[in-house]
């Protein structure tokens, strides 16, 4: 699971989109496809707009920690929707919501990456053909 890493007042956090976090977001984002879910609610257009960003930063920070602790690192503190909401700059905000989006990207993608051009069917033919 691939995390992504922000510094935020002095200190490094990592945020992960996993199944996990798509199923607490839910309640938070609008319905429809994830990526315009976010778009829209990155807008930041009203003060909700603001709260549900702190929202999703607290649960992408909690979660990617969680998975740093899972592969053996040493335990950090996560963000909270209250920390962000109170020490965020308008600029902080930016960069929280270019990492969401790179986080909820990331947690799309697929980690195993094909080996080369390789074309299934033709190998299962070419097996069959070396067995007879």
């Amino acid at each position: 699971m691939q995390t992504i890493k922000i510094g935020f007042c002095g200190r490094d956090y990592y945020f992960a989109y996993n199944g996990n976090a798509m199923f607490q977001l839910r309640d938070v984002l609008p319905e429809g496809d994830p990526i315009e879910r976010l778009q829209s609610m990155l807008s930041m257009q009203d003060h909700d707009s603001f709260h549900n960003l702190c929202k999703v930063v607290s649960v992408l920070s909690e979660q990617g920690e969680l998975i740093r602790r899972y592969q053996g690192y040493e335990n950090q503190d996560m963000l909270t929707e209250e920390m962000v909401s109170v020490m965020a700059t308008p600029l902080d905000m930016i960069d929280l919501k270019n990492a969401v989006v790179s986080a909820v990207l990331a947690g799309y993608k697929r980690e195993v990456e094909p080996q080369g051009d390789v074309d299934l069917g033709l190998a299962e033919i070419q097996k069959k053909r070396k067995k007879r």
